[in-house]
């Protein structure tokens, strides 16, 4: 019974991770040029977007190599937010918000939940977290450049910073996507566990990268494209896990003592 019940969450995270994934790498791009877009349109916060943008396009360059990372960068310069017109923000729009859509239904299906929020109020969740997503990458940043971090090493900033950000992001998301209350503790135990194994898989992919760009003669920086959707799939399946974990905590410590 407790086989059968693991066999089958294990085979939802597998397939809801696999389906983030197609749509991550679908909607990256028109995802990130609409964050960026916002963070650009704050006065006063304009003058931190470059900032922004190398902090995101660094971390990505870790873990999937420079082949990924200048074709992003070439695209986000490209499409500037101001020539798009009518048609092409809205298509930005949808896309990044079918993102967080999919995103919404993942979570809820690892909950083995019937989302019942009325359409309204699941369109303005994914609203707050699309308009959200600028504001936590400016305080990421913002960290980065306090002296206390910066005098301290690589280490530090890659391992303790990284998976503070990731948990508090995944903490909030934990608690407020599912359709039903989410409490503290079990989401705060996900999210500290799951942004933990984050930071592990980014220098894992830092690691794998480097080894293989360097002995890689066939291939050459072609590598990059496999190993950034192999990147992709293992963040939703350590991502998935914490909300399986945490629907876990929660529904054991809710189960009557026999």
């Amino acid at each position: 019974m407790a086989f059968t019940r693991l066999n089958e969450e294990l085979n939802d995270i597998r397939f809801a991770a696999s389906s983030l994934a197609f749509s991550t790498l679908l909607s990256i791009i028109p995802f990130l040029i609409i964050v960026l877009a916002i963070f650009q349109s704050i006065g006063g916060l304009e003058e931190f977007y470059p900032k922004i943008e190398s902090v995101m396009l660094n971390y990505l360059k870790e873990a999937t190599g420079s082949t990924v990372t200048k074709y992003i960068k070439n695209s986000l310069q490209n499409v500037k937010p101001s020539t798009l017109g009518i048609s092409g923000a809205l298509l930005l729009l949808f896309a990044s918000l079918g993102l967080i859509r999919n995103i919404d239904y993942a979570f809820n299906k690892i909950w083995k939940l019937k989302i019942s929020k009325p359409i309204y109020k699941r369109i303005w969740l994914h609203w707050i977290i699309l308009l959200a997503a600028p504001f936590t990458l400016a305080i990421f940043t913002g960290l980065k450049s306090i002296t206390f971090f910066s005098k301290t090493g690589q280490a530090l900033e890659h391992h303790f910073l990284f998976s503070v950000w990731t948990a508090g992001l995944l903490f909030v998301l934990y608690i407020t996507i599912p359709d039903t209350k989410v409490k503290f503790t079990p989401a705060a135990i996900s999210a500290a566990l799951a942004g933990i194994a984050l930071s592990l898989v980014q220098n894992s992919f830092l690691w794998l990268s480097l080894r293989l760009f360097k002995n890689n003669k066939i291939y050459g920086s072609l590598v990059s494209f496999p190993i950034f959707l192999v990147w992709l799939l293992v963040i939703w399946y350590v991502v998935l896990t914490g909300v399986a974990l945490c629907a876990y905590l929660q529904n054991i410590k809710a189960s009557p003592k026999v």
